[in-house]
């Protein structure tokens, strides 16, 4: 009896129906959408702790500093560059320090005019020399201590004040940690808001091209923007914040929750054949259901073991992807379904126009060779994993041939552009102010100057150097001048480098970026173990520069253990989902592919591998364990159907899945190289990267994943087929 087709339109009862279900999903997404946009914050929090979370050692060795130094605030430098000897640049720079002081955010200002009084002067005083005059000599400094509040708005008044001096003919730099904070922040904000939102039309675009129907499309950005809202509200409820791992965390929702849905509509096509209209989205469900929910424990157990690392950073995408995977199956499963009761498909699951159809066939036909290519990349890619520079510089951050980005290296290149801060003491405990331990301070500054990574250094050998060309300063002891700098009139400077009790003394370094090979863990360490040369112990080093060394450690540490983690559940579950080793083996090796592949390549290329581009690759790892699982799935149903025919149903399977994985994988990438078009170089090799990694996935599940499933088929075969040899004879 020939099948019946139920590919008719739904009557018009249950079409109403549906619409009014339709109509409840889109008002609660609107919802989500309005409480996300009305009472949360989508800025991303880059500042304060940051880096890591209050009960961090390293954090709270920076809170300790603070409390030790008391006068301690956030540094930032402006270069400005012109004339130098003139009057007139002179006069500009006492007019651009008094509008700079008068900021409120703005403790002091030092600079020419405030200082050192002239150039001649700066360049003769052991301390100004060091902070004030480029190397050059044809820029000087102005150095702003800013208030611990939020820089942003700072910031912008700083950027007004010197816009106008600009117009003068000056060329004018910054840097500094509340700087560089504010500009990482900006960049991450406008391409959360601007190729987030260009990302999500042309995935539409994409999607109403592929099904041509309105109601899949509806139905996809409703269940997206549903998924991703509950995410958002849940995961700043949890205490997370959207942080510089988390900025694109709309987009990641995006996907997860696509990922789900092109294999739900997959199987609806399939339904349609041979259900009623209105159950075939049941059908698909049922049918797709054990598949995402394997995938969703695998990608849920992945950013659960984030939650135990502790970069604050890390910890949060940990938070934000718990919550995102959850709301990303339940949005899928519960409001899409829905809008596929009025949807008409555009054809049949496989089916393409012919020369597609039949360029796909020759591709499944030439299996080995594909998977053999893709083995010998992973092969030529593999020395590259030791070549992945984890700790890029500062530089990474920011566009080359930018204004930003050629302002840092200006400064970093005239004294260093990130703070490192050493606190030491007497080994025997001593006075630091006695005449032995100040020489011997001034030994270690200047060792420490020699160093090619060390900037400038601020110092208490320094300070009191400077306070000794004053006028009877000279008659006073070293303790009598600390006495006298701990003075409010003298701005209480000695504060910020000596304790009170004269045991523990802070040096401020201004570290280079230009130039640096080894990371900065290294080189901290060496400069310590410089102090413990000249007998003094150095109670703590910490500052940016430490915290960033810390942190791209720990992300490096977590990519690594986090892949690790991901294909260690993975093959559990797989063991459990396909009942069998040998399945099991296949999938996690397919799988190993695409981390191997991806790092292997950045390595090779010199690709940066930043805080904010990391989580690329676990995203790919993602998509790939999806596709593979429903492969596995739907090449057990094909095993059901021609029993004792394996080799058959994995060709089968081959062909059935091409449409859904090869739709995902031209969606995504679609979608994700407009991130490649950013001016901001963590969102570009983000973007480049999970376009890199969908494509790696695909190819490892429709080809590598059938091909090691094939010949571990036929080695069991001859295996079994010696046995019974043995058996008779």
């Amino acid at each position: 009896m020939p099948a019946k087709n139920f590919s008719k339109d739904p009557s018009p009862g249950p079409a109403l129906k549906a619409r009014l279900l339709q109509s409840v999903m889109l008002l609660v997404s609107g919802m989500l959408v309005f409480t996300v946009i009305r009472f949360f914050s989508l800025v991303p929090e880059v500042g304060g702790n940051f880096f890591f979370s209050s009960e961090n050692p390293r954090f709270r060795d920076n809170s300790f500093l603070m409390k030790m130094f008391p006068g301690q605030a956030s540094l930032i430098v402006v270069s400005v560059e012109g004339e130098i000897n003139s009057g007139k640049y002179l006069e500009d720079i006492e007019g651009m320090s008094s509008d700079l002081l008068a900021l409120k955010q703005v403790s002091d200002v030092k600079s020419l005019s405030r200082g050192p009084g002239s150039v001649e002067e700066a360049r003769e005083s052991p301390l100004w020399s060091r902070i004030l005059i480029a190397e050059d000599s044809k820029a000087s400094n102005i150095v702003m201590l800013i208030k611990r509040a939020e820089g942003g708005q700072v910031i912008r008044e700083i950027e007004s004040i010197i816009r106008a001096y600009e117009k003068a003919g000056y060329t004018v730099r910054i840097a500094g940690v509340p700087y560089i904070v504010e500009m990482i922040r900006r960049n991450l904000f406008y391409d959360l808001k601007v190729f987030s939102a260009i990302a999500c039309v042309l995935f539409g675009i994409t999607i109403l091209f592929m099904f041509r129907s309105l109601h899949i499309l509806a139905g996809t950005f409703i269940a997206a923007s549903a998924a991703a809202s509950a995410t958002i509200i849940a995961g700043s409820l949890a205490g997370a914040n959207i942080g510089i791992l988390t900025a694109n965390i709309i987009t990641i929702i995006f996907v997860l929750t696509l990922s789900h849905i092109v294999y739900i509509t997959h199987n609806w096509m399939d339904a349609r054949n041979s259900s009623p209209p209105e159950k075939a989205p049941l059908e698909g469900v049922k049918v797709t259901f054990a598949a995402s929910a394997w995938c969703m424990v695998t990608t849920f157990l992945g950013f659960g073991s984030l939650l135990f690392v502790q970069a604050k950073p890390i910890r949060e995408l940990g938070i934000y992807g718990l919550f995102g995977t959850t709301m990303a199956i339940t949005a899928a499963y519960l409001i899409y379904p829905v809008f596929l009761l009025t949807a008409r498909p555009s054809g049949t699951p496989g089916e393409g126009r012919g020369f597609m159809r039949g360029f796909r066939q020759k591709l499944i036909k030439r299996t080995a060779p594909v998977a053999a290519a893709i083995g010998l990349l992973t092969i030529l890619t593999l020395p590259g994993l030791r070549m992945l520079n984890t700790d890029p510089s500062l530089f990474a951050f920011f566009r080359e041939g930018s204004s930003l980005r050629e302002g840092l290296e200006f400064i970093d290149s005239n004294g260093g552009s990130t703070p490192l801060s050493i606190v030491v003491r007497d080994a025997d405990g001593g006075p630091l102010t006695d005449a032995d331990n100040y020489e011997r301070l001034w030994e270690l500054q200047y060792d420490l100057e020699e160093k090619q990574t060390v900037g400038s250094i601020l110092s208490l050998p320094l300070i009191l150097a400077e306070a000794k060309t004053y006028t009877l300063a000279a008659l006073l002891t070293y303790e009598g001048l600390a006495d006298i700098l701990e003075l409010p009139r003298f701005g209480s400077v000695a504060d910020r480098f000596i304790t009170e009790d004269r045991i523990s003394t802070h040096f401020l370094l201004r570290m280079r970026e230009e130039g640096r090979t080894r990371k900065r863990k290294a080189i901290a360490g060496e400069l310590a173990e410089v102090v413990a040369d000249h007998g003094f112990i150095p109670e703590i080093v910490s500052g940016l520069y430490l915290l960033q060394g810390e942190l791209s450690a720990l992300v490096a540490d977590s990519v690594v253990t986090g892949i690790t983690r991901i294909l260690f559940f993975f093959f559990l579950i797989a063991l459990v989902m396909s009942r069998s080793f040998r399945t099991a083996i296949t999938m996690i090796i397919s799988i190993s592919v695409i981390p191997v592949v991806i790092f292997g390549a950045v390595g090779l290329l010199r690709v940066p591998v930043d805080l904010i581009s990391a989580p690329a690759a676990n995203i790919a790892i993602a998509m790939g364990i999806d596709s593979m699982i429903h492969f596995v799935m739907r090449s057990r149903r094909r095993r059901k159907e021609s029993p004792g025919k394996p080799r058959m149903a994995w060709s089968d399977t081959q062909s059935d899945m091409w449409s859904p994985v090869m739709k995902e994988t031209f969606i995504i990438c679609l979608g994700f190289m407009i991130f490649t078009f950013s001016s901001f170089p963590p969102t570009n090799r983000f973007g480049m990267e999970i376009v890199f990694g969908t494509v790696i996935s695909a190819v490892a599940t429709l080809f590598i994943l059938p091909y090691l499933a094939k010949v571990f088929s036929r080695i069991g075969k001859e295996a079994q087929g010696a046995e019974r040899g043995t058996v008779s004879s």
